[in-house]
């Protein structure tokens, strides 16, 4: 008998445990119980804002900056199906913040596009975040680490 309770208590526990380290994540415009608040915008399907061909080749671009309580980060010509519907979903990690793009749309189109998608973070505590930004796909786009002030200058 005692094996089984030591043994329910100990599942139990690794159940808990494993509750423990999940954080909610907050999903394209929400509101996390820690106080930061969140939204992503999207572009409409566009032409590549790359002015040579050898800026093209180098694929898309990740901006990542703060002002005030609020952190930026922009993942510019990002190329995806033209019916795309890209929202962002952020997790607070014990470092800073993990960003995960994922379409919602229902249909796919026979074309590609370029999109410009920004994700705002706002409510954020003074200090130094390692933000990084995954793509649909999970792989990571880039990742960077900011600092905010909690002040506008």
């Amino acid at each position: 008998m005692k094996k089984y309770r030591t043994a329910a208590i100990l599942g139990l526990a690794l159940i808990l445990l494993m509750c423990s380290k999940t954080k909610n994540p907050v999903t394209s415009s929400g509101e996390d119980p820690t106080g930061f608040k969140f939204k992503s915008l999207q572009s409409s399907c566009g032409e590549d804002s790359t002015d040579t061909m050898a800026e093209a080749a180098k694929g898309d671009t990740v901006i990542f900056s703060a002002h005030g309580d609020t952190i930026f980060v922009t993942h510019q010509d990002a190329f995806y199906n033209c019916c795309s519907e890209i929202a962002i979903d952020v997790v607070q990690t014990t470092e800073g913040f993990d960003l995960f793009e994922r379409d919602t749309s229902e249909e796919a189109c026979y074309c590609m596009c370029d999109f410009d998608i920004t994700a705002i973070i706002s409510g954020v505590s003074e200090g130094e975040y390692v933000v990084r930004l995954f793509d649909i796909y999970g792989n990571i786009v880039d990742s960077a680490v900011v600092t905010v002030y909690g002040y506008v200058f």
